[in-house]
């Protein structure tokens, strides 16, 4: 973490798309910081979430499935059990 902008996430997600990978981006609250406040060794600022999701939807545009997990498993539940 401390990281100060998110130039290498955005490089292994352009790795990855090039070599026919995944990107699954999880994420969770608690390591968000959302006030701005000092970041702790386990936070990241909330601009980092949303630059990337912007990037990804801006650069990848109609290339990717943005899906709720419950949307996933109902997709895999009807076509492929």
């Amino acid at each position: 973490m401390k990281e100060k902008k998110i130039d290498t996430w955005k490089k292994k997600i352009d790795w990855l798309v090039e070599n026919n990978g995944i990107v699954f981006l999880r994420t969770h609250p608690d390591y968000i910081n959302f006030e701005n406040k000092t970041i702790t060794n386990c936070e990241y600022p909330i601009k980092f979430y949303i630059e990337i999701l912007n990037y990804i939807t801006t650069k990848y545009k109609d290339q990717y499935w943005h899906v709720l997990p419950k949307d996933l498993a109902s997709f895999w539940k009807k076509n492929y059990l």
